[in-house]
């Protein structure tokens, strides 16, 4: 088929093998939408993709299809750009909609529950901005959110809170991403 799609190689001693996913719209275990933005695996080994339509797709290799979770959204087209896993197997998701921002989605698979953050000005537990720049899953499970002009916040588990980590600055604002090394420093 013309168009856009997802390829899962599989490389041996010989040529490599590559099966297509394509986005079928009338097939709802086709894969999610026409662009994919995004691609994690998660400790469970499963494959999720974030696509520019409102789709968060798990590949479901027993049937060779997808089982899409579609989030609605009052603007006409948003797109999955960030996936991340925390330590309770609950998935992060960072969107994105032409210049405006969108809210970050926690995602449960297993109760199929979502939850949305949003910064709220008069909130100083509330993200710092809506603004994302990369989420980052740490070691521990731990999720870190970098934002534009307003630092990096941490999510903190026990109050469903964040945390302001680094504050916004006048050298040190942007914050566009997140990394932890071997001896287990964020960055």
């Amino acid at each position: 088929p013309f168009g856009y799609s997802l390829y899962e190689v599989e490389v041996y001693e010989a040529l490599p093998e590559f099966e297509q996913f394509v986005y079928d719209p009338a097939d709802s275990s086709s894969l999610g939408g026409m662009h994919v933005n995004s691609i994690f695996e998660d400790t469970r080994k499963r494959i999720w993709v974030g696509t520019n339509n409102k789709t968060l797709g798990r590949f479901r290799p027993e049937t060779n299809d997808w089982e899409n979770e579609r989030f609605e959204s009052d603007r006409q087209e948003k797109t999955i750009t960030a996936i991340q896993e925390d330590r309770f197997q609950r998935l992060w998701l960072k969107g994105w909609c032409c210049a405006d921002p969108e809210p970050r989605i926690m995602f449960d698979p297993q109760t199929r529950n979502k939850r949305i953050y949003k910064s709220v000005l008069e909130d100083e537990t509330s993200l710092s901005s809506d603004v994302i720049y990369a989420l980052y899953g740490d070691s521990e499970g731990n999720i870190w959110v970098a934002t534009r002009s307003n630092g990096i916040n941490l999510y903190q588990f026990n109050d469903d809170t964040f945390k302001r980590i680094i504050p916004y600055t006048a050298f040190a604002d942007n914050a566009n991403v997140i990394h932890q090394d071997r001896e287990g420093r964020i960055w």
